[in-house]
């Protein structure tokens, strides 16, 4: 159960990031390269950062 929540968590990430910028609202960097930047490099951290947590405490 550990490793099947600790997943769930890791890859609620991109859905939470991906969600947030695929509102049709204008935000910081819509149409602009380093706004695609930014979200792909916040995506990718906290996944990483999720990751070796859990792998630390032996969730995944």
């Amino acid at each position: 159960m550990k490793k099947l929540t600790g997943w769930a968590a890791v890859i609620a990430v991109p859905t939470l990031v991906t969600g947030f910028f695929g509102q049709n609202v204008p935000f910081p960097g819509n149409g602009e390269d380093w706004g695609f930047a930014v979200d792909l490099a916040l995506l990718l951290i906290s996944m990483t950062i999720l990751f070796v947590l859990f792998r630390r405490r032996g969730w995944l």
